[in-house]
């Protein structure tokens, strides 16, 4: 999840100024393209476009290696991009042996030597006039909501959802960034670059970014989800995350017209799936294949939706669709299932809808029905569950599965080892909330011995307070200290998943509303 800030950046990513603050979400938008670029035959110095041979610009760049001598890295580069891969060999399925003729040196040639191929990247974060830096600094300096949205023009990378309000009730949202627009193609794949047919004509105006001033219901939420409607002229992603946080988070605000800041906190702790609310109708169908399977489906039906650590509810919800994922998906995806293991539930919906014929796998002589198939699943889901966590559902806890894994990069491989330090580098706690509630408690699945791993949420929450900005209240995770055997490594985990938030205030004697004050000086 996101943090206040970047170590040795001098602008704050998330905060509040004076007058207001602002917050951002990622718009998962496709701002960057690898290029397949071919090689002149019998010339690597150079590489083909859509005017001829032109050479590769190549610059030398050092590495200081601590103890070690300096590494060498020599950089070429395209019209597109930085190479970053020639690991590319002869022909490549689906691309014409040869390019056509417009592209090679000699019209009249009729035999060409083979050529390699390589992958350039192309992204607008790579940019040579990229802005963010400045546009930063006048976010956390600007007056109001019109002048933070000013400094959005020059926010350039990558693109964000960004939010701000101000003292004097206005709000607004800008999906600010630059998004290329694409002669052909939605940069999902690499793609020809001698062609120029799937080149970048520019990127999308400012003023026809997705945005919002002061909306009629007061509020904007940002979840991920999907921004614009089908109307919308420009392609910002082909894959847009699933909209279920958001329709939570509406649902929540419809409901509050009086909303304080514990109103809001409840909102960001909130744990209810309306995902589980959407699938489980389709799943309940199913009838029970004996009575461990007919316990659990009416405990199912019985079930909100809330993605409760204590309660067994969730645990055997999510092991039926991660075995239900597998059952759909894995026969026809073969090894690429890997890449594939997250449950999706917009998927399974579209499955158990609209495109039944997943239901079959097609391994068997058979043809499988979706009935067979979400019942099968729910077996395998209870028969792994019952192995590790014994026979008495009742028992079960969504927590003992689904902990929170905060692993140091560098310590937790050499302490991990040992018993009690490797808990130190490393630390874990229950949590609750899935992919799909408002409080992330995401789990990737891949792991067969640790399915339920909670690797992905909010690492940081705030809540700003307009009555007294310097009431506003934070909290983080797992703490505010880098050294294992500091007091504070791990000292808010426990209030971050429980939802105890704590204040910055002004230090005794300092500026106003300043802690600390550091000055930063030019080296002479």
């Amino acid at each position: 999840g996101p943090r206040p800030t970047a170590p040795r950046f001098p602008s704050l990513l998330l905060a509040h100024r004076d007058r207001g603050p602002g917050g951002m979400t990622t718009t998962h938008s496709h701002t960057k393209a690898l290029f397949l670029g071919r090689g002149a035959p019998a010339d690597p110095t150079r590489y083909l476009t859509p005017d001829g041979p032109r050479p590769f610009k190549v610059r030398e760049e050092v590495i200081h290696v601590r103890g070690e001598a300096d590494a060498q890295l020599t950089v070429r580069e395209t019209r597109h991009g930085p190479v970053v891969s020639d690991a590319l060999r002869g022909p490549i399925p689906g691309l014409p042996a040869e390019p056509a003729r417009r592209h090679l040196p000699d019209p009249d040639s009729s035999a060409l030597p083979s050529s390699d191929y390589v992958l350039a990247l192309a992204d607008t974060g790579l940019r040579d006039d990229d802005r963010t830096a400045e546009a930063l600094y006048r976010m956390n300096h600007a007056a109001d909501a019109a002048d933070f949205k000013a400094a959005l023009a020059d926010f350039d990378s990558p693109q964000q959802n960004i939010t701000f309000a101000d003292a004097d009730g206005a709000v607004g949202f800008v999906a600010a960034g630059r998004v290329p627009i694409r002669a052909k193609g939605d940069g999902t794949a690499p793609v020809p670059g001698w062609t120029g047919e799937y080149d970048w004509t520019g990127t999308i105006p400012f003023a026809a970014l997705p945005q919002v001033s002061n909306p009629p219901s007061g509020w904007i939420v940002t979840a991920n989800h999907r921004i614009v409607g089908p109307s919308y002229p420009y392609l910002l992603t082909a894959r847009w995350p699933p909209f279920y946080r958001a329709l939570r988070i509406e649902e929540l605000l419809d409901a509050r017209t009086d909303l304080d800041a514990d109103g809001a906190a409840a909102i960001q702790l909130d744990i209810v799936s309306t995902a589980a609310r959407d699938l489980l109708p389709l799943l309940l169908r199913v009838p029970p294949k004996g009575p461990r399977e007919a316990t659990a489906l009416a405990m199912l039906r019985a079930w909100n939706g809330a993605m409760d650590r204590d309660r067994p509810e969730p645990l055997v919800y999510s092991a039926w669709i991660v075995a239900l994922t597998r059952a759909v998906a894995a026969d026809e995806l073969g090894p690429l299932f890997d890449a594939f293991r997250m449950p999706d539930p917009m998927f399974l919906r579209l499955v158990l809808t609209r495109r039944q014929e997943w239901c079959d796998d097609v391994t068997t002589p058979g043809r499988e029905s979706c009935a067979d198939t979400v019942a099968a699943a729910l077996e395998t889901a209870l028969s792994g569950l019952s192995s590790e966590f014994g026979a008495d559902m009742s028992t079960w806890r969504w927590g003992a599965a689904h902990q929170a894994l905060f692993v140091n990069r560098v310590l937790g491989r050499v302490l991990g080892r040992l018993p009690v330090l490797g808990a130190l580098a490393d630390p874990r706690i229950e949590t609750p909330g899935d992919d799909n509630t408002p409080n992330r408690g995401t789990y990737m699945a891949r792991s067969p011995a640790a399915p339920f791993t909670h690797v992905h949420g909010a690492g940081m929450r705030a809540i700003y307070d307009f009555a007294g900005l310097d009431r506003s209240v934070f909290t983080l995770t797992p703490g505010e200290s880098g050294n294992v055997f500091s007091a504070h490594y791990a000292d808010t985990l426990r209030g971050w998943r429980d939802g105890v938030y704590f204040r910055l205030g002004p230090a005794p004697g300092g500026p106003a509303g300043a802690l600390e004050t550091l000055r930063l000086l030019p080296r002479r």
